[in-house]
């Protein structure tokens, strides 16, 4: 097995994407028995990131994209199992945003009902990590635009967290 390093890539400018930031090496090739998980934490452009890395062509069996739907199939050569779990790969399969907790409690469930079987899988995780300040302004921006969180679910222990289990973040109280 080859030695696999989580690497870091950190956005400094808020937009658009500095695409010449990131490291031109591939991080995995999809023949590998791992799946790449794409931790997409909102308002990092994390998927800019994932879009890139999944169409290089140094990859055996790079993954189809369908730009106007934003979609692609990232299959390993010669067999229909996903390399990768994104957005874009699979759908918001485990919730909008999931959290560490709900992402890494149904995503083994999720591509066993669409590969059609249970599967032993090894995972390499990514995200992206972004100017403190321009995501908070880009968050800022996106809820100015209207955008709510209110559908997000809060999960624990493979369940639905009471509102006893959540900590309250704010008293209404400076």
């Amino acid at each position: 097995m080859p030695n696999i390093r989580t690497r870091i890539f950190q956005c400094t400018t808020s937009s658009p994407f500095p695409m010449s930031r990131i490291r031109k090496q591939p991080i995995l090739p999809s023949v590998m028995n791992l799946l790449l998980m794409l931790y997409a934490i909102r308002r990092l452009q994390s998927v800019v990131l994932c879009m890139m890395r999944a169409t290089e062509p140094q990859l055996e069996r790079p993954c189809t994209c369908q730009r106007k739907k934003k979609r692609c199939y990232c299959f390993r050569p010669h067999r229909n199992e996903n390399w990768l779990f994104s957005r874009y790969s699979t759908g918001w399969k485990c919730g909008l945003h999931a959290d560490w907790t709900e992402l890494t409690g149904c995503v083994d469930q999720e591509l066993d009902k669409n590969e059609g079987e249970t599967a032993k899988r090894r995972y390499f995780y990514i995200t992206l990590l972004r100017e403190p300040i321009a995501r908070y302004l880009s968050e800022f921006r996106h809820v100015q635009r209207g955008a709510t969180w209110k559908n997000a679910r809060h999960w624990c222990l493979g369940r639905h967290a009471t509102t006893d289990e959540l900590p309250p973040c704010y008293n209404g109280i400076l």
